[in-house]
């Protein structure tokens, strides 16, 4: 195995955490935590780059995550294509089912939560057969939505191939009346979905659940069922025209999918877990480490922060201009030992950060920064 290959590329995926926007990024983490799997299966624990691999990732979940944002291309996707070929994966174990035809059944009421799942989604015609997805194509997407489109019931975007294969899959069987699923638009550069998804059709997944046939690596769809996957298959036919954007096409196209398509399929819940409210939350006990201070100097450009032992003995004090940078120091010095604390923490920073960017009055505790000036010195605890 090419241990110094390895290595290089896990510094590589290291170095993309120090770009703001991709450190918190969905794709960036699930990437992380597939390399640090691979790399435990593999003994390869003892690499000083696999040994930051946990400091990365919990930086990463330190701060609030965020979905894919298309970027093009998506900088750790070539790193990790290129670690899973050194990896020598095993290969594909075949298909976990193969297509059939669909079967014929009574077609049962169509919930009225449907989708059930959030995301990038317009229902045009509950009741029609299919479903047209733009890929990464956000101003196709937006086209679509808004036209008259005969035979469609869900027009959406698919830019992961991961968690948006997974959600776009399960919006669609849980309809049993759609039927046909075209792809076009512009696929995502790197991330491949488009690909992956019609790979997903023809060829299933393996054991592993990852993709079978896949060139997208991260292609693994965890969150899935096999009953889910047998249903999508042999309930849903693909009709893939990655790039296609003329809208007239499109629209015909549809209309005679519509007509050609008669087949019904059985109704299918998906295993999702139940969305639960969340009501008013009572007040967490007091960290037993101590409590913080945060005070905004717009003239100084700084950030400060203190951090009191419960008997009020000031045990540092630490300044800086970024939220991100002080909520790790924090977290690094074990300032803080609650979870709760560490993410009140993080949304106090948060608010100082901003009223140092504005110009304005940051009070700890308080409300968002209001009116204007230099300011600010907070008697607040947190």
């Amino acid at each position: 195995m090419d241990r110094d290959n390895i290595a290089r590329l896990l510094a590589d995926l290291a170095k993309v955490g120090d770009i703001e926007k991709c450190r918190t990024c969905h794709c960036y983490v699930d990437v992380l935590r597939q390399v640090q799997e691979d790399i435990l299966s593999r003994d390869l624990a003892d690499l000083p780059e696999a040994e930051a691999l946990d400091e990365i990732i919990g930086q990463a979940y330190a701060e609030q995550p965020h979905g894919c944002l298309g970027c093009d291309p998506c900088l750790p996707v070539e790193p990790f294509n290129t670690f899973n070929e050194l990896m020598e994966k095993d290969k594909a174990q075949g298909s976990c089912c193969t297509p059939t035809s669909a079967e014929t059944a009574s077609v049962p009421e169509l919930s009225p939560t449907w989708p059930p799942l959030p995301g990038d989604y317009t229902v045009l015609e509950k009741d029609a057969p299919g479903a047209v997805c733009t890929l990464a194509d956000e101003d196709l997407y937006e086209t679509l939505r808004k036209a008259p489109l005969p035979g469609v019931a869900l027009v959406g975007m698919l830019t992961t191939e991961n968690l948006g294969i997974e959600r776009l899959v399960r919006n669609i069987v849980a309809s049993p009346r759609i039927s046909w699923l075209l792809l076009c638009g512009t696929d995502s550069k790197g991330h491949r979905a488009g690909e992956c998804l019609a790979a997903f059709s023809e060829n299933g997944v393996d054991s592993e659940m990852r993709v079978v046939g896949a060139r997208g690596k991260r292609a693994r769809l965890v969150n899935l069922s096999f009953e889910e996957v047998k249903a999508f298959r042999r309930g849903i036919r693909m009709v893939p025209r990655i790039g296609l954007k003329d809208v007239g096409e499109i629209s015909r196209m549809a209309e005679d999918l519509g007509i050609m398509t008669s087949a019904e399929r059985k109704s299918m819940v998906c295993a999702i877990p139940v969305e639960e409210r969340v009501t008013a939350q009572p007040e967490s006990p007091a960290d037993p480490v101590g409590y913080l201070v945060i005070d905004v100097s717009a003239d100084k450009k700084i950030i400060r922060l203190e951090h009191h032992t419960p008997d009020h003995r000031m045990t540092a004090a630490l300044i800086g201009s970024s939220a991100r940078d002080l909520y790790l120091a924090v977290i690094r010095r074990g300032l803080v030992s609650r979870l709760d604390h560490a993410a009140y923490l993080g949304y106090e920073l948060g608010k100082a950060e901003r009223a140092l960017m504005l110009k304005s009055r940051y009070v700890q505790d308080g409300t968002e920064p209001q009116g204007s000036g230099s300011r600010s010195v907070s008697g607040g605890k947190s």
